[in-house]
């Protein structure tokens, strides 16, 4: 378990969920307001939601790939410069 939440800090997952978080709940709140005062249906507001839980799910996939690369070409660069 340690070793799970030592990989989680080094590819700063935590960090880039809580931002996306962040800005996936300012744009809601965004269109919340613009849906309401243009009498927009409600439909683009849960196609929105739906998009934003997907994209949660690659914007994880995402942080855990390309920090694995920098892990590797750091890890490559040690090694060949001995």
């Amino acid at each position: 378990m340690a070793d799970f939440l030592q990989r989680l800090r080094q590819r700063k997952l935590v960090q880039w969920a809580l931002a996306y978080i962040a800005f996936a709940f300012a744009l809601l709140q965004g269109v919340d307001i613009v849906v309401q005062r243009f009498a927009w249906p409600e439909q683009i507001e849960r196609l929105l939601i739906l998009a934003i839980t997907i994209g949660s799910f690659f914007l994880c996939l995402g942080a855990c790939l390309i920090s694995r690369r920098a892990h590797e070409v750091l890890r490559t660069a040690v090694v060949t410069s001995r």
